[in-house]
């Protein structure tokens, strides 16, 4: 069987970092680039057989792009340091077809607090996790990065489970940086802002996920996540408005 490195980007993320790192344990190699920790990070870190390499910033898909290149296996595993593999998909990925792929989808299981978010078009999320990183790597593209998938592409079985957000105040902290970049990704590309703007996204917004995407089905939770991510677009909006002046 081919051997994986496992690649983790991090910076204070000692909230489940040790589950994280207990779920890869098996791995061939890990590796974990580390933007100024100052919590208990690279202590935990440190527990386990990692390499650890500290990297100044420089963007979510150069980041781990640079893991990638620094792995000495061809096959690369990328994970974020809230996301722990479940038994299934650990038993998938060892007993997958390496030889005959060239990446595999990994379905993600996202949780707002200890809550899964089964509607609003949280679920499934496959994302391309397992490739060879002589076909792929992420595109680098300031938020929202992801492996463009190449050549012949697998869908494992089992879940790779995601505590995105522990709570209200965690989720507003985290979607401030995320806004204003994709605020200044509509801005490069010359998108004016108006009045139908500001006031349509977060309505079409809400519609899709809380209607479409079936996201009254998860209740009162679902009704939040669609508020959330509704509020989430008028912000985008409104800094792209700042920006245009």
């Amino acid at each position: 069987m081919s051997k994986i490195s496992v690649v983790i980007i991090t910076k204070n993320a000692e909230r489940h970092l040790k589950k994280c790192l207990e779920s890869i344990a098996w791995a061939d190699e890990i590796l974990i680039i580390d933007s100024g920790s100052r919590d208990n990070t690279l202590v935990i870190a440190k527990r386990f057989k990692t390499k650890i390499i500290k990297q100044k910033w420089l963007g979510f898909a150069k980041q781990k792009n640079l893991g990638i290149s620094r792995a000495k296996n061809n096959w690369i595993l990328s994970i974020d340091a809230d996301e722990i593999l479940d038994k299934e998909i650990i038993k998938s990925i060892q007993r997958a077809d390496l030889k005959n792929y060239d990446g595999f989808y990994l379905n993600r299981k996202n949780f707002f607090g200890d809550k899964w978010v089964r509607y609003s078009g949280w679920y499934p999320d496959w994302q391309l996790r397992l490739f060879r990183k002589d076909k792929m790597c992420f595109e680098e593209k300031k938020v929202h990065e992801e492996v463009k998938a190449r050549g012949k592409i697998g869908y494992l079985k089992g879940h790779l489970l995601h505590y995105t957000y522990q709570n209200n105040q965690d989720y507003f902290r985290k979607i401030d940086n995320y806004t204003t970049l994709d605020a200044q990704i509509l801005y490069n590309k010359k998108r004016k802002w108006s009045l139908v703007y500001q006031l349509g996204k977060p309505i079409k917004e809400f519609f899709q996920m809380y209607i479409q995407k079936k996201g009254f089905l998860d209740g009162w939770l679902g009704l939040k996540i669609c508020l959330f991510s509704a509020y989430y677009r008028w912000e985008v909006a409104k800094k792209l408005r700042i920006m245009e002046k």
